[in-house]
């Protein structure tokens, strides 16, 4: 009775607080029902309380008897942490705490994820290493992937750049086709001063890339483009890429956008004019029309385009 009238408060009275206060008490009186404590963090959430709700969650891992629910508290709580608080240390510590009650994969795979984007390679190594012992033999992308993140934790992490060449290496001869391998050993091989070495890779692995599905050739195209402009300083270099990408894969938003980008970075307005039109939104079409008006000086395709948005 104490749920319905609480949801009464919420509701139908507007009034939540009272809500939260009722439940509580009741979940204080009542510490080992789960339902309670479920619907009191759910109430604190949908407040934005995101701390106090915490607490409410730490409370009832703390006193339901069930193992399954106490991982499944914790998980939540990591998740707010890392998602609604942007506190990533706290969420790793959460995860951990699943993960010395269980072995749970989720965990896992939140944990290594969590590692790599805060740059602690040297943690990240013995997580990758269990899921690695634990993968399915016969999930080669899965596995490949990890192989993938071992090679950028030992790199990275400064720990073996060697043994992280020839575990991509390796996965290059086996899985030539993966994106994911070839840009990392491009990456890797980059920043090991082999930069001939590392854009050869990407400008094969292109070209197998544009006989298959467009989402592919597309990523391929781009990162190739952008390693020629921001490592190479090559501009033009980068264009002619996107422009083979374009020929092939004609009115692509996001080969139209790199584009543009690179025909502003070579004063190329006519180019420019050309892409931003092609581009499926209004904003493209007129920046168009207003760079044909007042820098290319042509007003009767100008009011064309001004007529399209």
């Amino acid at each position: 009775r104490t749920l319905e009238l609480c949801h009464v408060f919420e509701q139908r009275l507007a009034r939540p607080r009272e809500a939260i206060e009722r439940l509580e008490l009741l979940a204080r009186e009542l510490p080992d029902r789960r339902e309670l404590h479920d619907e009191l963090a759910r109430l604190l959430m949908s407040q934005r309380q995101w701390q106090q709700a915490i607490e409410a969650l730490r409370v009832a891992a703390d006193h339901v008897p069930d193992e399954d629910y106490r991982l499944a508290v914790l998980a939540q709580i990591a998740d707010i942490y890392e998602h609604k608080l942007s506190l990533p240390d706290r969420a790793i510590a959460a995860w951990l705490e699943l993960t010395e009650l269980r072995e749970d994969p989720v965990a896992l795979a939140r944990l290594q994820e969590l590692y790599l984007a805060t740059g602690r390679f040297e943690p990240a190594l013995p997580i990758i290493e269990q899921r690695l012992a634990a993968c399915d033999p016969a999930d080669g992308e899965t596995r490949t992937s990890l192989l993938v993140a071992k090679a950028r934790a030992l790199q990275e992490g400064g720990g073996d750049p060697d043994a992280a060449t020839a575990t991509l290496e390796e996965l290059v001869r086996t899985a030539p086709d993966n994106d994911e391998v070839a840009l990392a050993l491009s990456r890797l091989y980059r920043r090991q001063g082999r930069r001939d070495d590392g854009v050869t890779l990407l400008r094969g692995h292109l070209e197998r890339a544009a006989a298959g599905d467009e989402a592919r050739h597309v990523r391929v195209a781009t990162a190739l483009a952008e390693v020629l402009d921001r490592e190479d300083h090559d501009p033009k270099g980068a264009l002619a890429v996107i422009a083979a990408a374009l020929a092939q894969r004609p009115g692509v938003a996001a080969l139209l956008r790199a584009q543009a980008k690179l025909a502003r970075a070579v004063h190329d307005e006519a180019l420019l004019v050309e892409s931003l039109a092609a581009l499926p939104d209004s904003d493209g079409l007129l920046e168009a029309a207003d760079l044909l008006r007042a820098r290319l000086h042509d007003n009767a395709r100008a009011l064309r385009l001004y007529s399209r948005v």
